[in-house]
């Protein structure tokens, strides 16, 4: 779990309905380049699952129509999705986290998604020319601590917990909530040279709006350089064709002229002032086009 830059290499198809094959060699011609990854087995091999050790497994994810076959994989310890077609839809296929059909339109994307959230590592949403944007890991949090330090950071929002090993444990459970149900959330912002945290930035939905919301911070040290422009410029675009959303909403605190600015130099319109519980905030809302892609063919499967 320590390899942050781990890749899937590979995708073992154990397949039990033999008129599937052909949707599986349509996903490998779509997939191109990287379909060269697919291997495709039929029920017979399932032997050599126990053969596979954990070097092997590392970068890989298999799939399976097949309730037997599941069984054994996931006893292996193999990280496993199952797919789904009318023959096998009175099977218990629960034992897989995730589950695929109309599997030819998928891409390569969406098995490597399910691989790392199967494998406990961040994505990675998307980068910049100076910046990585990626899933929040509790590792993060001695350097969050680091950057909230300054006072000048939690004039406008909320403190971390006094104690970091209550925020480490918030951080669990959001990276399994609100990662794991939603797909996006506050992200982590990485200085794309180095690696070194910088700030966090992301979408939430907040209590009593239907508007998503940007969300964004940047450290002291990294201020007035231009990241959190960059940063959410590149959230917004990723938030249109990638989650298919139409608007974004940002709520910021009456007096934090630097954040007001930034929002008009994004494109935000402002839309008056509301009251929320913690006091006035400036609401202003942009809209973002039409709707992009949406990852419909994998999903949980609970």
């Amino acid at each position: 779990m320590s390899n942050h830059g781990e890749r899937l290499n590979k995708i073992l198809f154990f397949i039990e309905e033999k008129n599937q094959l052909e949707s599986v060699e349509k996903l490998r011609k779509n997939m191109g380049e990287t379909g060269k990854i697919i291997e495709v087995h039929l029920t017979d091999y399932i032997e050599e699952v126990e053969k596979l050790d954990w070097e092997v497994k590392t970068g890989m994810v298999a799939v399976t129509d097949s309730e037997q076959i599941l069984d054994r994989l996931v006893k292996a310890g193999i990280f496993t999705i199952v797919m789904l077609h009318e023959k096998n839809q009175e099977k218990d296929l629960s034992a897989a986290p995730y589950a695929i059909s109309c599997i030819e339109e998928l891409e390569y994307t969406s098995f490597e998604q399910a691989y790392l959230r199967m494998a406990g590592l961040p994505w990675k949403i998307t980068e910049t020319e100076r910046c990585i944007i990626r899933e929040t890991m509790v590792e993060d949090v001695d350097a969050f601590y680091q950057i909230y330090a300054d006072p000048s950071i939690t004039r406008y929002m909320d403190k971390l917990y006094e104690n970091p090993e209550d925020e480490r444990e918030y951080t669990r459970q959001y990276i399994d909530k609100i990662y794991g149900f939603y797909g996006y959330g506050m992200w982590t912002v990485l200085n794309r040279e180095n690696g070194q945290v910088i700030g966090r930035a992301g979408i939430t939905w907040r209590a009593g709006f239907d508007i998503p919301e940007l969300g964004f911070m940047i450290g002291k040290a990294f201020q007035r350089q231009g990241y959190a422009y960059e940063v959410c410029r590149a959230i917004l675009d990723y938030s249109k064709k990638e989650l298919g959303f139409t608007q974004m909403q940002t709520l910021v605190r009456a007096g934090n002229k630097a954040s007001l600015q930034l929002c008009r130099k994004l494109g935000f319109i402002r839309q008056g002032t509301v009251e929320i519980q913690d006091g006035e905030y400036e609401q202003y809302i942009m809209m973002l086009g039409s709707k992009g892609h949406l990852f419909s063919c994998l999903h949980e499967n609970r």
